[in-house]
């Protein structure tokens, strides 16, 4: 085909002669093309590799004789234009009187004729497509980043909301129960036809009675993990441990917002409903009542298939102002499947008479398990029985002796942990005390006759009058002050294992938290009956030293103190 010189020196309406320098040698390696048209100049060459790099092989020549695609029409043309290199994808065109316009296209090898025109516009395409894509990214990690902050934003909303719900936290108290399970215990109730039909929501209510020290409290966290861990999507499980020594933030409003507390920490859609329905309280920073609370939560309860509900250790809620009462009633009315642990009360016993009743107990196999694995944090008590046959008679016999409670069974062992020889060991086990009333009486016994006597006194003081739990620093530092210091330091608190070990096992401390806590509320209400144990008037002696400390300077916070004072007063004393 002939394109005439003079229609192309424009193209397009750029000046091609003044853009342009003539064409230069040309290699088909490296992809650079030319297109001779009109007078002899080099245009086009589609022919690509080295063998092509001869003496303008493979050059189109159009309109005077002169070669085409290696076609022998007449001689070499390519005077002005030397030979073609395709390798590296660089292309030249030349339109007129030879000039040459150099494209470079980066790229694989290519066999069809791209005009400069069209590179350019292919380029120009790449080019936009590249800037649509970088503004496309560019909006992606703006909405992620500002999701993100989102996404933190209510996380923090949310956190703050349910602590204004209810200020208990039952799942740090779940973590903590749940590691004193000891393997292989438990697992009889899963088979229990009564506990089948509460789980398939054939039964409304199951109420599990035992008596102190049966293990109530690690079989329920047993259930609770049970539940968690086979449950559907659109199943719910919440849960409360009623605590004796926790009695001032436990009122019933709190326990049942404790269960809407936790709806809110599963469900994210709990949350927006509920926020809504409370933002009237929050903004005019006001309580919700018991009612209000019970009916959304009843609400809430609606939402699922199925909400599973495990109150522990109900009779450890206070009588005072009918709080248990007014507790009962209230889990009744949520209809979900509620299962509560307690001691066989007549109280309880009334409100969940239609209720289906499944006795706790320690089975044999969990307390001889349970007894093993006692005895292996007891050093001194593991290496006297040694790997023999006394070993496992000790173990039978206290696994007899224990009668179903493991903590008549912890007395026990614990009682025994301090003999010296085997034959002490012997001797003490044809005198076990056989009830935990008389296992108390046994630890005191041994705590009056060692050195520690008045230390045990103090830490008892505290632990047993104070009107919530304490931290074991708290309590070292409450033990300081108490023997007269105007200002003490570490090195005036005593160590956590001298603490323990004075109180011969009836003093623990919790999990990670370190909260002290006597071994069972049993202790509890045998150290107030029994009276004799602690100084006179325990309650004054508590207060005046938090009014002494209060005008110390000291790493005893004054919050801590003010607190402590504040519920001996208002609820001990009763003045």
């Amino acid at each position: 085909m002939s394109v005439p010189g003079s229609s192309l020196s424009r193209v397009g309406g750029v000046d091609v002669k003044g853009m342009v320098a003539r064409s230069h040698s040309v290699d088909a390696r490296y992809g650079r093309f030319n297109e001779v048209h009109g007078d002899g100049h080099q245009v086009n060459n589609e022919n690509h590799g080295p063998e092509t790099n001869q003496q303008s092989n493979s050059v189109d020549v159009h309109d005077h004789g002169y070669q085409t695609n290696n076609e022998d029409h007449g001689p070499e043309t390519n005077q002005p234009s030397n030979p073609v290199d395709a390798r590296y994808g660089k292309f030249n065109e030349v339109y007129g009187n030879g000039y040459q316009i150099n494209n470079d296209v980066h790229g694989c090898q290519i066999n069809n004729k791209i005009h400069a025109f069209q590179a350019i516009h292919t380029l120009n395409h790449y080019t936009q497509d590249n800037v649509h894509a970088y503004q496309t990214n560019q909006t992606t990690i703006k909405h992620y980043t500002q999701d993100n902050f989102d996404s933190s934003a209510t996380l923090k909303e949310r956190q703050e909301f349910e602590n204004w719900l209810s200020p208990l936290n039952f799942r740090q108290r779940q973590s903590e129960v749940r590691e004193t399970w000891r393997e292989g215990t438990g697992g009889w109730v899963l088979d229990d036809e009564r506990f089948k039909l509460w789980q398939k929501g054939d039964v409304k209510t199951l109420w599990c009675p035992g008596i102190p020290g049966a293990g109530k409290t690690v079989l329920a966290s047993y259930i609770i993990n049970h539940l968690e861990k086979n449950k559907k999507d659109d199943v719910a499980v919440v849960y409360a441990y009623c605590s004796y020594n926790d009695r001032s933030r436990q009122t019933a409003c709190n326990l049942v917002a404790s269960l809407l507390k936790q709806l809110v920490q599963d469900f994210p859609q709990t949350f927006g409903r509920i926020k809504s329905k409370f933002k009237r309280h929050r903004e005019q920073d006001f309580r919700p009542t018991l009612s209000e609370v019970r009916d959304t939560l009843i609400d809430e309860i609606k939402q699922y298939s199925q909400v599973f509900i495990v109150v522990d250790a109900l009779d450890e809620v206070t009588e005072d102002d009918d709080t248990r009462s007014e507790i009962l009633r209230c889990l009744k009315s949520l209809e979900g499947s509620l299962l509560v642990t307690s001691r066989d009360m007549s109280l309880i016993k009334v409100v969940l008479r239609d209720a289906l009743h499944m006795d706790i107990s320690a089975h044999e196999d969990d307390v001889r398990n349970y007894i093993t694995d006692r005895i292996c944090l007891r050093t001194q008590l593991n290496e006297m029985l040694g790997d023999g046959a006394f070993r496992g008679e000790f173990i039978e016999r206290l696994t007899k002796e224990g009668q179903g409670m493991f903590l008549l069974s912890r007395l026990h062992v614990d009682l025994l942990a301090h003999k010296l020889t085997r034959n002490e060991v012997r001797c003490a086990l044809d005198n076990l005390p056989k009830e935990v009333g008389s296992a108390y009486d046994e630890t005191m016994k041994r705590i009056d006759e060692g050195r520690h006597r008045e230390l045990v006194k103090k830490a008892m003081t505290w632990i047993v009058f104070a009107s919530r739990p304490l931290f074991f620093t708290e309590l070292q530092e409450a033990i300081a002050f108490s023997t007269g210091l105007r200002k003490i330091s570490a090195d005036d608190l005593m160590a956590k294992a001298t603490i323990l070990d004075a109180c011969a096992g009836i003093l623990i401390a919790d999990g990670e938290n370190n909260v002290c806590r006597l071994v069972h509320y049993s202790a509890h209400e045998y150290l107030v009956k029994r009276g004799d144990w602690a100084f006179p008037d325990p309650k004054v002696q508590i207060t005046n030293i938090c009014l002494d400390s209060l005008s110390k300077t000291s790493s005893f916070m004054r919050d801590k103190i003010g607190a402590i004072m504040h519920g001996v007063s208002r609820r001990q004393f009763r003045w």
